[in-house]
């Protein structure tokens, strides 16, 4: 009788111990992950004549993912950026160890695609790489992270379409972690003065066409500006 009566209780204590435990990952900032991560070295070339590409644009983000769905939750542990050479090879440097406050989400971390990495040169489609979904992957989310890219060859393609049509494609560039908290877009200055180039390119032809760039300048930088200031710091040209 007695221990049948204890029962309830025994389970209520184990509820409140849960509970603690939830409540430390969810609002104590002692639920931290540390993360570092390889360097990344590759190549970029026009994947018809299998030439390297110059002057091509990478930014790499390290994204947390968490929440009830497991999306983006708006946190962007490294944002890097880079140029591609003569030989069309770019390179990010490692980086880490890093400790990453998880904040109120307490599955909130860094996911077996990251990095994930956006591609942009005049003339050509849009590219993004990302992890393969492999076990290999998928069992390697942290601490140590590595790009599958690494050491590989990536191929764009020209754009398919007149001047009009590549300004209807490019105006749906924009890419939420460049305005999601801190002014992250402040970390890509080549990527804004390659489509700043290129909107000028569209304005010359009479062709009137949102994009990113022309979104960061009319808003003067979304309170993270001057946006003109910025542009001469990072080299703008007349």
């Amino acid at each position: 009788m007695g221990n049948d009566f204890n029962q309830p209780l025994v389970a209520t204590a184990s509820l409140r111990v849960l509970a603690a435990i939830l409540l430390c990952c969810f609002a104590l900032p002692g639920c931290d992950r540390t993360y570092f991560a390889d360097p990344i070295t590759a190549t970029v070339v026009d994947a018809e004549t299998k030439q390297p590409l110059e002057g091509v644009v990478v930014a790499a983000r390290w994204e947390m993912k968490g929440g009830l769905e497991g999306g983006n939750v708006g946190a962007e542990v490294i944002i890097m950026e880079a140029v591609t050479d003569s030989a069309g090879k770019f390179h990010f440097p490692a980086w880490g160890p890093l400790d990453v406050h998880v904040g109120f989400l307490s599955n909130a971390k860094l996911t077996n695609d990251t990095p994930e990495m956006d591609f942009f040169k005049s003339g050509y489609e849009l590219g993004m790489k990302a992890n393969f979904s492999t076990t290999k992957t998928m069992n390697g989310v942290g601490p140590h992270l590595f790009s599958e890219w690494n050491g590989k060859t990536i191929e764009m393609k020209k754009f398919e379409g007149d001047l009009q049509a590549y300004a209807s494609y490019l105006g749906i560039f924009f890419p939420d972690y460049a305005f999601e908290g801190h002014c992250n877009w402040r970390k890509i200055p080549a990527m804004i003065l390659a489509l700043r180039d290129q909107t000028n390119i569209f304005q010359n032809a009479g062709i009137h066409t949102g994009t990113f760039y022309t979104s960061l300048s009319m808003n003067d930088g979304f309170g993270c500006g001057p946006f003109e200031q910025f542009l001469k710091e990072h080299g703008q040209r007349n």
